[in-house]
């Protein structure tokens, strides 16, 4: 995970404010919300660990992906980039990207 040279360490985020680098998936390459590790407060530690979810809205949605179609597109080319970095079995991706046909992101 890529960290920034501030004390203390930073998150590197992109303009859509999750973070750079690790694991990449279609749910952070192809976002339908921001999602963070970080900003989740709670009573216990272990809430801590959930961090926190903004949806986007149908305008950031729409500026992003034009249309459902721009969505799917976007969505299985993050799931076929996920799988070849070995991070989905065949058979996961070919499902995320089944959800993501189905899914009614600017429907």
């Amino acid at each position: 995970m890529q960290t920034l040279a501030t004390t203390p360490p930073q998150l590197a985020v992109g303009a859509d404010g999750i973070v750079l680098g690790g694991i990449r998936t279609p749910a952070v390459d192809a976002p339908v919300a921001k999602l963070s590790g970080l900003g989740q407060t709670g009573g216990t530690q272990f809430c801590n660990i959930f961090g926190t979810t903004v949806p986007f809205t149908n305008q950031q949605l729409s500026a992003r992906y034009h249309s459902h179609g721009g969505f799917t597109v976007a969505w299985i080319l993050a799931t076929i980039e996920s799988a070849r970095a070995g991070f989905l079995r065949p058979v996961d991706a070919f499902n995320l990207a089944v959800v993501g046909a189905r899914s009614d992101v600017l429907r």
